[in-house]
């Protein structure tokens, strides 16, 4: 379980490193005065990666700290169909 629990983790550090380096880009397209359209794409793509982390954490909340295994099985079923919904 523990090693599980590591592998997430690595995961979402890789995740948040991604994004970091997306930040330094848009720092340099900034500095750069690079078009409008470039920076725009780029934050886009920041926004998106963030939506995307925001998702999988509060996924994993939800499962592992909220839930953990006192749920029924038809409730856990239920809360799936619902954290798809909420990372479309």
């Amino acid at each position: 379980m523990e090693d599980k629990r590591t592998q997430k983790h690595q995961k979402t550090l890789n995740h948040l490193n991604r994004i970091k380096g997306q930040i330094s880009v848009l720092e340099k397209y900034i500095s750069e005065d690079r078009p409008c359209r470039e920076i725009a794409q780029l934050t886009a793509s920041i926004t998106a990666s963030f939506q995307s982390l925001k998702s999988k954490t509060l996924s994993s909340y939800i499962q592992h700290d909220l839930v953990q295994n006192d749920l029924p099985i038809d409730k856990k079923n239920d809360l799936e169909k619902i954290l798809k919904l909420f990372r479309k």
